[in-house]
């Protein structure tokens, strides 16, 4: 009976996941949808500063969740707004080639919004994410989330 309770909990935990999962990829592909292809990309390529910046930010280790959750997207929203005067793409015409690019513009804004909230702030305190979706984003995988954007972009603009 352990057992039978154990499965469930771990499938009902890694569904609960999937959820949160899907939606981000929603909100981050309805973003590139909507605003465009260059304000994706841009807003992808801003996690690295803001990463950067929010890393090494003054008194900000010992504070509450919240508020680093609110200086990452303070920091994060003023380096997209200067990144937005500098990069500029634009969908292709075809329709079903548009949408594609849209949901691969989600996945890599999704999962780099992850990976911050992983390594960056302490979301553990707001939702603890399953095993599996811990073991994810673990440092040993770090290094290929880091280059999936750019990996993601270069096959976008070549194909």
């Amino acid at each position: 009976m352990d057992l039978i309770q154990e499965a469930t909990k771990g499938f009902l935990s890694f569904s609960s996941d999937a959820i949160i999962i899907l939606a981000i990829i929603a909100i981050g592909s309805a973003y590139a949808y909507f605003m465009g292809k260059g304000r994706g990309i841009s807003l992808l390529l801003s996690f690295f500063p803001t990463a950067l910046i929010f890393l090494y930010f003054p008194f900000l280790k010992t504070s509450e969740v919240i508020l680093q959750i609110v200086v990452f997207l303070v920091i994060l929203f003023a380096i997209n707004t200067v990144m937005n005067r500098f990069i500029s793409s634009n969908f292709p015409y075809s329709k079903i080639r548009t949408i594609f690019e849209a949901i691969v513009i989600g996945i890599l804004l999704g999962g780099f919004l992850l990976l911050t909230s992983y390594h960056l702030i302490n979301i553990d305190s707001l939702y603890n994410f399953s095993s599996w979706t811990d073991a994810l984003f673990a440092k040993n995988t770090l290094f290929y989330w880091l280059i999936a954007p750019f990996i993601g972009m270069f096959l976008l603009k070549k194909y």
